[in-house]
């Protein structure tokens, strides 16, 4: 299914790679990351955000779902990505 995905993307799909949800799990999403934005053309903001914020239920509920798939073997269960052009 994966192969096949992938494949459909041709040479548009490129840098594919997988993390375990071991590395998700391990991962310190709590690190904090600069944020900025033009609110308007005189006016330029900046913030810290923490990167689990950042990712919202990616972290609140993608990572349990796939812990909770893994039963107990971490190493078992990846998620797989690629970028495109």
């Amino acid at each position: 299914m994966v192969k096949e995905q992938a494949d459909i993307w041709g040479e548009d799909g490129h840098d594919h790679s997988y993390l375990t949800i071991k590395e998700l799990s391990e991962f310190d999403w709590n690190q904090e990351t600069a944020q900025a934005r033009w609110e308007t053309p005189y006016r330029h903001v900046q913030w810290t955000e923490s990167l689990k914020d950042c990712v919202d239920t990616f972290y609140t509920w993608s990572i349990p779902k796939l812990i909770e798939l893994a039963d107990g073997d971490l190493e078992s269960v990846r998620i797989v990505f690629w970028f495109d052009n």
